[in-house]
């Protein structure tokens, strides 16, 4: 008569499943943080690339219009020392149309995409220092936008000149 029998090593011990249970509670997490962080750069980047491409399209349109077209008008004068200025953000979100007014030449209304709100704004400064017969305006194109409570921007300058 035997006293033990036969363990069946086909079956996980109550150790090892206590092992792997442990191993599982720390890795999880981890994964997930990993996750969203991934998620939060990817919606940031997307963000980027959208508001890109709304700068460069408002700077194309601008630039295609004649010199004295009133898009071009330099209407708020004491920026133009700052064509890129830091925008306040409450101010923008509580009281959005003053706000641009008075402190930009111009700006669109708001595009949304994917679930973002983008402002579009551009100011419009008279080039002296450039020693020319040609008379140039800079202009520089932002676009504003507000996610997770903080504001980004992108920012593009460039000059136009007279035909």
């Amino acid at each position: 008569m035997k006293l033990f029998k036969k363990i069946d090593k086909k079956a996980f011990s109550l150790v090892e499943l206590l092992i792997a249970v442990a191993i599982l509670s720390l890795a999880i997490p981890s994964f997930f943080t990993f996750l969203n962080s991934q998620i939060y750069k990817t919606k940031l980047n997307t963000d980027m690339t959208n508001a890109l491409f709304l700068t460069e399209k408002t700077l194309e349109s601008l630039l295609h219009k004649s010199y004295n077209n009133s898009d071009l008008s330099d209407t708020y004068t004491s920026n133009n020392s700052d064509l890129n200025p830091d925008i306040d953000k409450n101010s923008i979100l509580n009281d959005e149309g003053n706000y641009m007014s008075s402190n930009f030449d111009h700006f669109n209304s708001p595009v949304t995409l994917n679930n973002t709100k983008f402002y579009i704004l551009w100011n419009i400064a008279e080039d002296s220092t450039i020693k020319s017969t040609n008379k140039f305006k800079k202009i520089g194109v932002i676009v504003y936008w507000i996610w997770h409570g903080q504001g980004h921007k992108v920012f593009i300058m460039t000059l136009k000149r007279e035909e």
